[in-house]
């Protein structure tokens, strides 16, 4: 009985480290909203919220985890924040335009990895790198800017960090070693608890 409830427990300690380990997934913020902001310039959706603008404006935000961008979109990125670096998620917002002098703070759950928010026009002529504020408790990142379009949320690879060509993402390893490890613990406690006996 002893034996079985030690691995019971070595078991849930696995799972419940090994489930910490991850990071947030970037496609539980996925979506689509629309807004109207308050008397305060404030909108809040579901999917982000938008302060910084006109009391009555209305906005649709899709948000979206990104697995591939066109190949014009991921050279312009590059081209401007680095080789490397890896697009994470796209924030559209539209329905709006804003005023000369007018920024606008853009929140929206935080996907886990990335580090930047690059701006790339339609025509792939302007590019924008802009720097992306992440909150204390990593649920959260926001951006400012003067304009709404599709912005893309990135990782890009600090100077001197090795990887190849498509952006090794550096963090990968950590999360293996982090659910493997509470594994060899699990396995070490049923040792133990067979040679007591």
């Amino acid at each position: 009985m002893k034996k079985v409830l030690s691995a019971a427990i070595a078991l849930t300690a696995v799972a419940a480290m090994s489930v910490s380990a991850l990071a947030i997934d970037p496609g539980a913020t996925n979506g689509s909203a629309d807004g109207t902001a308050d008397a305060t310039g404030k909108v809040e959706t579901s999917v982000a919220t938008i302060e910084g603008l006109n009391e009555g404006d209305k906005v649709t935000v899709v948000v979206e985890a990104v697995s591939t961008v066109e190949d014009a979109v991921q050279t312009a990125v590059e081209g401007e924040a680095g080789k490397g670096t890896k697009v994470n998620t796209s924030v559209t917002i539209t329905g709006v335009t804003l005023g000369d002098g007018q920024t606008a703070t853009v929140t929206v759950a935080y996907d886990g990895a990335s580090n930047k928010v690059v701006y790339v026009s339609d025509d792939g002529e302007t590019v924008e790198v802009i720097d992306l504020t992440v909150s204390d408790d990593k649920k959260t990142a926001s951006f400012k800017t003067t304009h709404f379009s599709t912005f893309y949320l990135v990782t890009v690879p600090e100077v001197g960090t090795p990887g190849d060509d498509e952006g090794d993402d550096k963090n990968e390893p950590t999360g293996v070693v982090l659910a493997i490890v509470p594994a060899a613990v699990a396995a070490a406690a049923v040792v133990v608890s067979k040679k007591r006996k």
